[in-house]
């Protein structure tokens, strides 16, 4: 610290004051050794000329160099600012800080950027911006020390565990990267600064948050409007795999909740097909979002169930079977949630069997399934098994959409 004011001292203006004076005072001795019998003359002129016209020549010629000593500053606070306003892209954004690690002399500077996954660039003085994975995880008290210091800070005030993590990666001032209150990045700095500095490199950060998050825009808004028509076409697809929307057979009638079907979000598949004793009801979506490629896999599933479904006694068989079919054939490329309803004519008795999240029915009054392993893993298990008793009627809703309902009749 002590060293740092040091050298911020004007020392242009300490030596022409020194040399003014040294001058003088050579100039005094020389004429009092010269002239020994005038020295008391020599004296009182000497300090009427040193008081009232070298002091103020000298102050006047300082004050005169003073105005482009800090013409200089402002020149380079100009161009740093014209710097900052042609951020625009992240090329740009690696760009200005080449430019600032000649300009202020730096070693290093590090930017993080997070994202699905995390990205560093290594900027130095001679070398071309270096871009890896950052494979090590990021210590969560680094986002809560950033979320703290918003303007930036120096590393030796952080948190220990985070202020031991940035030294070992010579990481001595860093500056958050924040859009919106939301942290996307953090920039490293090998060197402390000044509070002048400090300032600039906010304002600077404002602007490179804001290039990314909109560069990060233009790679979302692509692909948005490609999952639409994904979507889309996975929509249409599922209108062709569902076929009637309506099932009537001995004694019951399956049909889709048209309302609730059309506003719901994600792809699902509904059919009735008839065993040697039973009848089968199927209400199934994937666990992940549906594509183009999630709709066919949908079908491939509609497949298996009207194979599987003449030869089988029960739904824990139907299920253990068509679980098989799945993980064999697709090598559990996916995963199902959902229902699968044995309907019995003799006995009037419903068995439902359930796999995976946000699942509910309504025989009497709404039930909640706890989660359970999904259709088409290894760990799949057909213990979630729920009997029911000759139901009037039965509701089966995914997701907070009831989809399906199951009649009852003489």
């Amino acid at each position: 610290m002590f060293f740092r004011r040091l050298r911020q001292l004007p020392w242009w203006a300490i030596s022409l004051s020194l040399g003014v004076n040294v001058i003088a005072l050579a100039s005094a001795i020389f004429l009092i050794d010269f002239f020994r019998d005038s020295t008391p003359l020599i004296v009182v002129g000497f300090l009427f000329i040193h008081i009232f016209i070298s002091q103020p020549l000298k102050d006047w010629l300082i004050a005169r160099l003073s105005i482009w000593s800090d013409l200089q500053p402002f020149s380079r606070s100009t161009n740093f600012e014209n710097r900052v306003q042609k951020i625009i892209r992240l090329e740009d954004v690696l760009d200005f800080l080449r430019w600032l690690i000649r300009s202020w002399k730096l070693t290093r500077i590090r930017v993080v950027l997070f994202d699905e996954k995390n990205i560093v660039y290594f900027v130095t003085a001679g070398k071309a911006p270096r871009k890896m994975a950052v494979r090590e995880k990021i210590p969560e008290a680094l986002y809560v020390e950033m979320m703290k210091n918003k303007s930036g800070a120096y590393v030796n005030i952080l948190e220990q565990s985070v202020k031991n993590y940035l030294q070992a990666r010579m990481v001595r001032y860093i500056v958050p990267l924040l859009f919106r209150d939301k942290l996307i990045g953090v920039i490293g700095f090998s060197e402390n600064f000044d509070k002048s500095r400090e300032n600039s490199i906010l304002k600077a950060t404002q602007r490179i948050s804001l290039a990314i998050e909109n560069q990060k825009l233009e790679r979302t808004v692509p692909r948005s409007e490609f999952l639409k028509q994904e979507f889309r076409l996975a929509e249409r697809i599922e209108k062709h795999l569902n076929g009637v929307s309506h099932f009537q057979v001995e004694g019951y009638s399956i049909q889709k909740l048209d309302t609730a079907w059309e506003k719901k979000n994600f792809a699902a598949i509904f059919g009735c097909a008839s065993g040697k004793e039973l009848h089968f009801v199927m209400l199934l979506r994937l666990q992940h979002a549906s594509t183009r490629s999630n709709a066919l896999q949908l079908f491939t599933t509609q497949g298996y169930f009207h194979s599987l479904a003449g030869g089988m006694r029960s739904v824990s068989e139907l299920a253990e079977a068509l679980n098989v079919c799945i993980v064999q054939n697709e090598k559990q490329k996916f995963s199902l949630e959902g229902f699968l309803v044995s309907l019995s004519v003799e006995t009037r008795r419903v068995e439902i069997l359930v796999f995976g999240t946000h699942l509910a029915y309504r025989a009497s009054s709404w039930e909640w399934v706890p989660e359970c392993p999904s259709l088409g893993i290894q760990g799949f298990s057909v213990k979630n098994r729920i009997v029911l008793d000759a139901p009037k009627e039965l509701i089966l809703s995914m997701r907070d959409y009831p989809l399906v309902l199951i009649g009852s009749f003489e």
